[in-house]
């Protein structure tokens, strides 16, 4: 089985931005289930919280598996090369109407739009993706203009009717993503999230890729999109599954009984009169003996020392 690694970031806080309600909160939730439902190490999580969350950590976070100033790519490759690695981000995101940027923004950036200091583009992240040495990567970002993460031309689909999908998706290699969309300004707490979750909790496939996790928020919150990223190397029929461990799944409450979120609804208040939006305004990892590991308790991220001798 290949070993499953987790990538959060999640943002109240700011230092000049807005701060928001949701995205630690929700993602801590999401991040449990993936260690209770689907098998995900602790000692395998890098996450990335409001302060530790600046540009400069964000991006060594994705660095730490792409051999630019540590071990050769081919090694990382030989690493990691048959494990999984999921992202989550939720936070601010920004689109730039005069280059049409998109952005992630990290707890440090600036309001100054002509500099956008510490502003995360879109651009950037695809790039890095693309390097990742890992089989499946998944991407699932919660966010004001997230769905520029997108190609322009969707419609990738995956051959889930064969038997042995499961077979064919672990052969090719993935870059997929999850995402809201549909607004420049997205509701905080965030229903994307909260449906997200609720598949994650209830769903009782024996397997889960992005198109059941797309279905089943739809159903709830139709602002999501996904598809696969052919310019950071996704291959038709890859995909990332989650497999629940043995034992039955809590009860499926069934998308039809879930209670209208606050944001679907104009006459719910929220407890500060209305939502708020988002944005516009170890051991036990396994690998070779050369393969050590440090715990960064400044940023809570797990982040890995190789022995290039």
């Amino acid at each position: 089985m290949p070993r499953k690694f987790l990538l959060r970031i999640a943002i109240n806080r700011y230092a000049e931005w807005r701060s928001l309600n949701g995205p630690v909160p929700e993602s801590r939730q999401i991040e449990a289930v993936l260690i209770q439902r689907f098998g995900f190490e602790p000692g395998a999580i890098c996450s990335l919280e409001d302060e530790q969350a600046t540009c400069e950590r964000l991006r060594d976070g994705l660095l730490q598996w792409v051999g630019a100033d540590g071990p050769s790519q081919e090694k990382l490759e030989r690493e990691f090369g048959s494990d999984d690695l999921l992202i989550l981000y939720s936070g601010h995101g920004y689109l730039d109407p005069l280059t049409d940027e998109s952005y992630w923004i990290p707890h440090d950036a600036g309001r100054n739009f002509k500099v956008r200091h510490a502003w995360f583009p879109h651009t950037e992240l695809v790039k890095i993706l693309r390097r990742l040495p890992f089989r499946h990567v998944l991407l699932i970002s919660d966010s004001c203009f997230a769905g520029r993460i997108l190609p322009k031309d969707l419609g990738e689909t995956t051959e889930r009717q064969q038997e042995d999908y499961p077979a064919i998706a672990a052969r090719y290699r993935s870059r997929e993503v999850l995402v809201s969309v549909g607004a420049a300004e997205s509701p905080d707490p965030s229903p994307f999230a909260e449906h997200l979750l609720d598949c994650l909790r209830h769903n009782d496939k024996p397997w889960l890729d992005r198109e059941d996790l797309y279905a089943w928020v739809r159903r709830g919150w139709p602002r999501v999109e996904h598809d696969g990223l052919r310019e950071a190397g996704h291959q038709r029929g890859g995909a990332l599954l989650l497999v629940p461990r043995g034992g039955n799944p809590a009860p499926n409450r069934g998308c039809g009984a879930r209670r209208r979120h606050p944001a679907q609804d104009r006459s719910a208040p929220s407890a500060a009169g209305g939502p708020v939006a988002r944005g516009g305004g170890g051991a036990g990892l396994g690998g070779d003996a050369a393969t050590l590991w440090v715990y960064d308790r400044g940023a809570a991220c797990m982040l890995f020392m190789w022995d290039t001798a």
